[in-house]
């Protein structure tokens, strides 16, 4: 097996047109600060305030400012820590939030000591107990209770629900009697067939609340302000729409029934309104929909990414002001990085509330990508975003070359949202393609399995047919092709290399598995079979697949520069 050629090197030196080294120096320089970006925030539970993670000093650090965008400042500075996750305490004197894997407490009037809650236990955050004087945590797959105070003593989590299998997103009743949770039972992988159930803290059996929907999931419980309904996301339909479960008779209305996927519902503080996002074409919007049953309501209409989707591989959040009136929210676009803005409830114009863009950045240096579709090898339609520098076209002479960026995650997507390094790319001459392979998020349930058991397969042959797209249309040079991914994104550079060893000029990845069968036996099984194995069996049982789609094990086809 001969060396694969390993090489540091830039893209832009492999196969773009020269440019003024100077201006595109400051240009990285001006995208490397656009990380400062806002995804997660809170109301103060009287609505004066909103604490809110930031970066804007070097850091990721807890920041607060008045609700209208006033006196924002940072009030912790922990670098080179990244803390997350900000919760007031119901009585706003306090702001929860997790760093190192630990959890924190800090008064907004008093920043300089924060206390430390947790010093080396493993627990995550949920929310706080009605009176202020504990936290609601998990520790292993326990939910407990945690004091608010200075740790006299051995920190140890009281339990209040032991399930007693693997859950996930626990979300406490407002009265503190019930727990509402996902959990596969099935025995099968879970990634499909979650289900919600309730426990009942005290003790007592699980309550199924999701009945006959084996093959379907159904997530994201929130409770309803009195504490009598629970909202919730089931892809019964073969995408994510809203349901309401009445807890007293087990009842359950579907609300909407979109052919979009619909995510992060939240209650209006009075009850009446469902909050949610929703997944337009991989442009994200803010709607509500009444919570007895109604024709849904688009409140936000700026393309880009409307409040982002807890959970669902793409950040940001929106929340409802505690009086109702307002709801604020995290945008970008395709020229613009996470700010907060509001609305009003019922629909208007937004304001902008931060501002983390550089001074020297303008919305009108980024080009919007369009929404292109073609045919892979076996026919299926694929959907990806084409960002072309300004005044190309199909007559260029000579073809500018051609960037494949392939998104991260399991089932994750590209939106159309703020990339940084799209950009700097199309500015140095570069087209570029971001393809929603097989498996995306964003295209129905069904797509999104469809590379189930097939990992670096077809979706794979998807990458390869979008090059060979644009080559036919003559919009770039099928001999400056380059790649470049990390994590999932890494792994699909490594199995183009592999499968297409003739396709690319170069290819970057950043991370990404290499050998699948290690990953197999050291990683979470049920989701390696999942994405890998499928009716194929594990590494025992078809070790022909899984070395096939491992790189590891192909080194000698590859004759990409990487």
């Amino acid at each position: 097996m001969r060396l694969v050629p390993l090489l540091v090197l830039t893209l832009a030196s492999c196969a773009a047109p020269a440019g003024p080294a100077d201006g595109s120096s400051a240009l990285i320089d001006l995208l490397a600060q656009t990380n400062a970006k806002v995804e997660q925030f809170q109301y103060s539970p009287d609505g004066s305030q909103i604490a809110y993670v930031s970066a804007k000093n070097g850091s990721s650090d807890i920041w607060v400012m008045n609700s209208d965008g006033t006196n924002a400042r940072a009030i912790t500075a922990s670098y080179p820590e990244a803390e997350a996750d900000p919760r007031w305490s119901p009585d706003g004197q306090t702001i929860a939030y997790q760093s190192r894997g630990e959890l924190f407490l800090v008064r907004p009037d008093d920043p300089e000591h924060p206390i430390n809650l947790t010093y080396g236990l493993n627990a995550s955050f949920v929310q706080w107990t009605a009176d202020s004087k504990s936290l609601i945590v998990t520790s292993a797959n326990v939910i407990g209770l945690l004091p608010a105070a200075v740790p006299t003593s051995r920190i140890e989590v009281t339990p209040i629900a032991t399930p007693g299998y693997s859950f996930a997103d626990p979300q406490l009743s407002p009265d503190g009697r019930w727990l509402a949770f996902t959990a596969d039972r099935s025995g099968k992988n879970g990634r499909w067939r979650m289900d919600i159930w309730l426990a009942p803290v005290r003790g007592g059996d699980p309550i199924l609340l999701t009945p006959g929907t084996p093959e379907s999931f159904e997530g994201s419980p929130r409770w309803s302000p009195d504490g009598t309904k629970l909202a919730f996301v089931s892809t019964a339909s073969g995408w994510r729409n809203i349901g309401v479960i009445d807890v007293a008779t087990r009842q359950v209305k579907m609300l909407t029934t979109s052919p979009w996927d619909e995510t992060n519902p939240q209650w209006s503080p009075d009850g009446q309104w469902i909050g949610y996002v929703a997944n337009k074409q991989w442009n994200f919007h803010v709607l509500k929909v009444a919570a007895v049953g109604g024709e849904p309501q688009q409140l936000t209409q700026r393309d880009g990414v409307n409040g982002g989707s807890e959970g669902g591989q793409v950040r940001g959040t929106f929340r409802w002001s505690p009086d109702g009136r307002t709801i604020a929210y995290t945008y970008m676009g395709p020229a613009t990085s996470n700010d907060i803005w509001t609305m009003p409830a019922d629909g208007g114009e937004p304001t902008r509330r931060t501002n983390h863009m550089p001074a020297g950045l303008s919305e009108e240096q980024f080009v919007a990508p369009e929404l292109i579709h073609y045919a892979s090898k076996d026919g299926v339609e694929v959907p990806a975003f084409l960002y072309t520098p300004r005044g190309v076209s199909a007559d260029a002479d000579p073809k500018p070359p051609l960037l494949v960026y392939s998104r991260a995650n399991t089932h994750g997507m590209h939106v159309n949202g703020f990339y940084p390094f799209i950009q700097y790319f199309v500015s140095r001459g570069y087209v570029v393609l971001a393809p929603e392979i097989r498996g995306s998020g964003g295209n129905g349930a069904e797509y999104e399995r469809l590379n189930y058991g097939d990992w670096g397969g077809g979706d794979v042959d998807d990458i390869a047919a979008g090059v060979e797209h644009l080559a036919s249309q003559g919009l770039i040079d099928p001999n400056r092709v380059v790649m470049q991914g990390g994590s999932t994104g890494g792994y699909h550079t490594m199995q183009t290399i592999v499968k297409y060893p003739d396709l690319l000029k170069a290819a970057v990845n950043f991370y990404g598995p290499t050998n699948m069968v290690h990953m197999f036996n050291f990683f979470n099984r049920s989701t390696m079979m999942d994405i890998l194995g499928g009716d194929h069996g594990d590494p025992t049982q078809a070790p022909d697949h899984w070395r096939e789609r491992s790189a590891y094990y192909n080194f000698d086809r590859i004759k990409t520069p990487l």
